[in-house]
């Protein structure tokens, strides 16, 4: 009787034990889940402001040549 008391105790124990690990186990998947979230995000943003930086430089570039080529026109 004593041993059946201790067993189930034990797998009681084991039991809790087992949920407090899964508890911490999801814990720690939904900060990694969150972490790679994150860093994804990032480096989509990080990808938008270059092409943002691009298109700028393309677009100023552009206008400067247009400009150089209205002064040639007007100077002919």
């Amino acid at each position: 009787m004593c041993i059946q008391s201790l067993n189930i105790v034990q797998m009681e124990t084991s039991k809790n034990t087992w949920q407090k690990r899964k508890k911490i186990d999801l814990a720690k998947l939904k900060q990694y889940s969150l972490s790679i979230i994150l860093l994804k995000a990032l480096k989509f943003y990080i990808r938008i402001k270059q092409y943002i930086v691009i298109l700028s430089r393309a677009t100023s570039y552009y206008m400067r040549e247009q400009q150089k080529l209205l002064i040639l026109a007007q100077l002919a």
